[in-house]
C-alpha cells in the first residue's frame, strides 16, 4: 500500500512561497516542487487553458500550431466535439511545455508533437530531440483543459479536471470504497456534490499516474478526506474567477502490492475540481512531498 498525506500550502497573489519563484495561480499556471525519498526534486508544471483561447480557425480545417504528425491524427477525427477537445488538449500541453523551456531555446509550437503510447498516455516529442524524458497528463472538461508536466522520466504525473455536478447515489456505491462511501454519507448535504467530485477526480488522476486509467477498478484506489480542506468556491461567475488558488494534499492508498509511491493534491475553483497525482518508483524510501502550489 502507498500512503502519504501532508499539509495544505496556499499560494499568495505575489507568486512567491518560501523564497521559491513560481508563476501566479491567477494566470492559470504554476510550479510544484516534489521531493521524493531520495531527496531528488521533481518539478511539476501545470496549466489551465480555455477553449476560447485556442486558435482553432474554420470548422474542420487544421490550425497552424499542429505538427505534421498531429495533422495526420487530426484527419482521423470525425466529430466536431472530439476535434475541439483534442485541439484544446494539444494547445494546452504545448503551451505548458514551451513555458518550461528557456524562451531563447524554445522551438516553434508546430515543431512540438503530442503523441500517445499504446495505453493512451500522452507524451511529447520535438523535431530535433525526439521523445522527451518528461511525463505529461492532459484532461479536459466543458471548454477547458488542465495539463501537468513532470520534469523527470523517473516518475509519472496524472491530472484531472471535473465539473461539480450532482451524481446519483448508485455512482458512489459502484465506484467508491466502503470507507469513501462512509465519508460521503457524513458530508453535509450542501458540500456533498463537491466532495464526491473531489474523490472521483482524484481517483482518475491517480490511475493516470499509475498508467492504469479507468481500465482498472476505481475501488483499488482509496482517497481520504483532505485535512482542513475548505470547499468554499471563488466569488464571481466568469471563467477568470473560477481558477484554483489553494491546493490541498490528499490521503491516498492503493490496493496493488509493490505499487509506486503516490502523492495527490486537489483544488476547487468555482464549479470545477482540479487534481494532480504523481507516482514515483516503489524502490525509493517513503517520499516526503513538499508541494509548492
Amino acid at each position: 500500500m502507498s500512503h502519504m498525506q501532508g499539509p495544505a500550502i496556499p499560494v499568495d497573489r505575489s507568486g512567491r512561497r518560501g523564497g521559491s519563484m513560481i508563476h501566479a495561480v491567477r494566470v492559470r499556471r504554476g510550479l510544484d516542487r516534489y521531493t521524493a525519498g531520495d531527496g531528488c526534486g521533481i518539478d511539476i508544471w501545470w496549466l489551465i487553458c480555455l477553449a476560447s483561447e485556442v486558435p482553432i480557425g474554420d470548422a474542420g480545417s487544421p490550425p497552424s500550431f499542429l505538427s505534421d504528425r498531429e495533422l495526420e491524427a487530426f484527419a482521423q477525427l470525425r466529430f466536431a466535439k472530439r476535434r475541439r477537445e483534442w485541439l484544446l488538449g494539444r494547445w494546452t500541453a504545448k503551451r505548458l511545455y514551451l513555458r518550461c523551456r528557456d524562451t531563447c531555446q524554445a522551438p516553434l509550437m508546430r515543431a512540438v508533437s503530442v503523441a500517445n503510447d499504446p495505453d493512451g498516455a500522452p507524451y511529447l516529442l520535438t523535431d530535433g530531440e525526439g521523445r522527451l524524458p518528461l511525463s505529461l497528463s492532459i484532461s479536459h472538461r466543458q471548454e477547458r483543459a488542465f495539463c501537468a508536466l513532470a520534469c523527470s522520466s523517473l516518475c509519472a504525473v496524472g491530472a484531472d479536471v471535473e465539473r461539480v455536478e450532482p451524481r446519483d447515489p448508485a455512482f458512489v456505491h459502484d465506484f467508491f470504497t466502503p470507507s469513501e462511501c462512509a465519508l460521503v454519507s457524513r458530508c453535509p448535504a450542501p458540500l456533498r456534490d463537491t466532495f464526491v467530485t473531489i474523490l472521483w477526480s482524484a481517483k482518475e488522476a491517480v490511475l493516470k499516474a499509475m498508467r492504469h486509467g479507468l481500465r482498472a477498478d476505481t475501488r483499488q484506489v482509496q482517497i481520504g478526506h483532505p485535512a482542513q480542506f475548505s470547499m468554499a468556491r471563488s466569488p464571481g461567475g466568469s471563467p477568470e474567477d473560477e481558477l484554483p488558488e489553494t491546493w490541498w494534499q490528499l490521503d491516498v492508498s492503493t490496493a496493488w502490492p509493490d505499487a509506486a509511491h503516490i502523492a495527490a493534491w486537489c483544488a476547487v475553483g468555482g464549479d470545477y475540481v482540479y487534481t494532480l497525482a504523481i507516482a514515483t518508483p516503489p524502490t525509493s524510501d517513503s517520499p516526503d512531498s513538499t508541494p509548492v502550489l
